[in-house]
């Protein structure tokens, strides 16, 4: 019998945007805000320096913002609080 280890992480959701009609965050906001992150792994993921976690989260913040003032029928999970 083998036995597996994975990693799991608990995720709580802003909102689900779909690509093909949802403005995204783009790579080249992410590229030019934070240039000390390596958005060009190949890996399945990565982990996100931590001096760089308050400042993304701004940046994320900001861009639903700016869908809400595009999109303002939709709403967010932070809408709800």
């Amino acid at each position: 019998m083998t036995t597996k280890s994975v990693r799991i992480r608990d995720v709580e959701w802003d909102l689900l945007l779909n690509p093909e009609i949802d403005p995204l965050l783009s790579r080249e906001i992410l590229m030019d805000r934070f240039p000390r992150v390596n958005w060009d792994t190949q890996t399945s993921g990565i982990q996100v320096k931590e001096e760089v976690v308050d400042e993304l989260a701004i940046a994320w913040e900001e861009h639903l913002e700016s869908l809400k003032q595009k999109y303002p029928q939709r709403s967010t999970n932070s809408d709800s609080s």
